[in-house]
């Protein structure tokens, strides 16, 4: 080899070495300079809009969050307008709610004394219900049974605390007044006479309105109660999918009560006696001796009515050895055409007959 050749590798060599180097110090310093926008980046929040809530929020990513990071703006939950069958549907199972559970507290207040329950009463019970309303529509704005079916009272206003509270006070007192009415109309018609003509058209009007409120309501649907109206506080819906009824359990009730309907009037035309008496008669053992001839039978002191096993009292027979008592006669004898047959021996007769008053001194 040549020194010629020798000095131009080398010189190559250099060359390309060099030019890797210079490569690697771009690479460098490309990284730091990506480092540094990342960094910058972090430091800096963008701040975004959304034009539907015309809200300003910052995005916050869920994998570097901290105790310090923005929070997300409320959600709006959209309402509905909630259907009439379900707001009436709503306030009829909350009244039997509520009757459900003040039943369920009288099995416990059946341990107080008598005076304690009798004399407070009504206390108890608005306390009870002042105590529902609280738990229910003061923290959540709708009962228990409108949380059920999705409903909420719709009020965003400034103050609306407020007005549910004067709404949950002013129903709780109307009901107690409600409960207490009778006690109230008897003092103010003993002591003040105009004071309880005044309150007794004063409730003529309040059911008035009652009434008028309904109508409106069926028309409308928007408020099932006056004080609803009152206090401007109608029920929303959360959610727009339609209520799904079943009406196969509403059937069989009304299967079963229409049967039970027809049999209450089928049992006075059936005579029950007369076919318990037969069937005992088929499928007895031993056969019943029939009395075929008229007889007068023998009442004395050891005589027993066939029907109560006592002593009998108005002691009757129909023409048979068998004595009853007048109302065991009438009762388990008597068929539908006015005639009697013997439990005993089935004999048949038209009428019935008492005994002699001498016959039981004679014996």
């Amino acid at each position: 080899m040549s020194k010629k050749a020798y000095v131009s590798t080398t010189k190559g060599t250099e060359k390309r070495q060099e030019m890797e180097k210079e490569e690697e110090e771009e690479e460098e310093e490309e990284e730091e300079e990506e480092e540094e926008e990342e960094g910058s980046s972090s430091n800096v929040t963008p701040v975004l809009f959304d034009p539907i809530l015309s809200v300003k929020y910052t995005p916050v990513s869920i994998f570097n969050m901290s105790e310090e990071t923005t929070s997300f703006p409320p959600q709006q939950v959209t309402e509905y307008v909630a259907s009439r069958v379900t707001i009436f549907d709503s306030h009829e199972i909350n009244d039997d709610l509520t009757q459900l559970i003040w039943s369920q507290l009288s099995q416990v207040l059946k341990y107080f004394p008598t005076w304690v329950r009798t004399k407070y009463n009504h206390e108890v019970n608005g306390m009870l219900d002042l105590f529902l309303q609280q738990q229910s529509i003061l923290t959540q704005h709708s009962n228990f049974v409108q949380l059920m079916f999705q409903l909420k009272y719709a009020d965003a206003s400034v103050g609306s605390s407020y007005k549910l509270t004067g709404f949950v006070l002013t129903r709780v007192l109307a009901d107690y007044i409600k409960q207490k009415s009778d006690e109230i109309s008897i003092y103010l018609r003993a002591q003040h006479r105009a004071a309880y003509l005044t309150y007794k058209y004063l409730d003529i009007a309040l059911d008035m309105f009652k009434i008028v409120n309904f109508v409106v309501f069926l028309n409308k649907g928007v408020y099932y109660t006056l004080l609803e109206r009152c206090f401007q506080l109608k029920l929303v819906s959360r959610t727009r999918a339609p209520r799904s009824i079943e009406y196969e359990y509403l059937s069989r009730e009304l299967l079963y009560q229409s049967l039970t309907e027809l049999l209450v009037a089928l049992m006075p035309l059936l005579q029950s006696p007369l076919l318990v008496r037969k069937l005992t008669h088929w499928f007895s053992t031993k056969q019943s001796e029939l009395c075929t001839e008229k007889e007068v039978p023998v009442l004395n002191l050891y005589s027993k009515c066939n029907g109560c096993t006592q002593f009998p009292w108005q002691p009757y027979h129909i023409e048979c050895k068998h004595v009853y008592c007048y109302y065991c006669l009438v009762t388990n004898c008597k068929l539908s055409d006015d005639k009697y047959e013997c439990c005993i021996c089935s004999h048949v007769s038209d009428t019935i007959h008492c005994f002699a008053r001498l016959s039981l001194e004679s014996t």
